[in-house]
C-alpha cells in the first residue's frame, strides 16, 4: 500500500466510542450504532472461524492459520495419516512373507512344482512377488519372492528353486 492510500484509509476509519471497533467507512452500518455494527462483525467472524481438522470444533482463539484446536487433535490426526500410509505397505509385506514361507516349505519338502489352486488354498498369492524377469524371444517370465525363483502357468507353479547370490551380485545391484 502506498503512502497516499494509507493516509486516505486512516482518514476513512473511525474508532467507535463505546466499543473498540474500527469502522472502515466502507460498511453498510452507520458508525453511530456500534451494537448493530458489533453484531454484524460477530456474524462475519462466525462464518470465517477455522475448524479443527481432526474434531471439527470451532477455534475461537489463537492464530488465524491454526489447523488444530489442541496438541491431542494434532497428534491424533498425524497418527491416523501415518497409519494410512504404512498400512498398505504392511499388508504387502505380510503377503510377501506368507508367499515366501509357502515356497520355502515346498523347497524343504523337495517339491519343485505344485498345482496353482492347491498353492492358493494354502494362502499363496501369485500377484505378490518381489521381481519379474522376462527372458528369451518367446517371452518366459521368471518370478521371484526374495531369493526363491519360480514360474507360473495357468494351472501350476513350477521350477521352484533357490537363487544363490554372491556378494559380488549384491554389491553390483546398488
Amino acid at each position: 500500500m502506498n503512502v497516499k492510500k494509507l493516509r486516505s484509509f486512516k482518514k476513512k476509519t473511525k474508532l467507535h466510542k463505546k466499543k473498540n471497533i474500527i469502522c472502515t467507512g466502507y460498511c453498510t452500518m452507520p458508525a453511530q450504532s456500534p451494537l448493530l455494527h458489533k453484531k454484524s462483525m460477530d456474524e462475519y467472524k462466525d462464518v470465517t472461524e477455522p475448524k479443527c481438522l481432526q474434531c471439527g470444533n470451532d477455534m475461537k482463539y489463537g492464530r488465524s492459520d491454526r489447523k488444530f484446536c489442541c496438541a491431542a487433535c494434532k497428534n491424533r490426526y498425524n497418527n491416523i495419516r501415518r497409519y494410512a500410509h504404512t498400512a498398505y505397505r504392511d499388508k504387502i509385506n505380510r503377503n510377501l512373507e506368507k508367499n515366501y514361507v509357502i515356497l520355502n516349505n515346498l523347497l524343504k519338502m523337495r517339491v519343485d512344482q505344485i498345482p496353482l489352486d492347491e498353492a492358493q488354498s494354502m494362502g499363496f498369492n501369485p500377484h505378490m512377488v518381489t521381481s519379474v524377469t522376462k527372458t528369451g524371444r518367446r517371452p518366459v517370465y521368471h518370478y521371484s519372492c526374495y531369493d526363491i525363483s519360480f514360474k507360473i502357468s495357468d494351472s501350476r507353479i513350477f521350477n521352484i528353486q533357490r537363487i544363490t547370490l554372491t556378494l559380488k551380485d549384491i554389491s553390483s545391484k546398488k
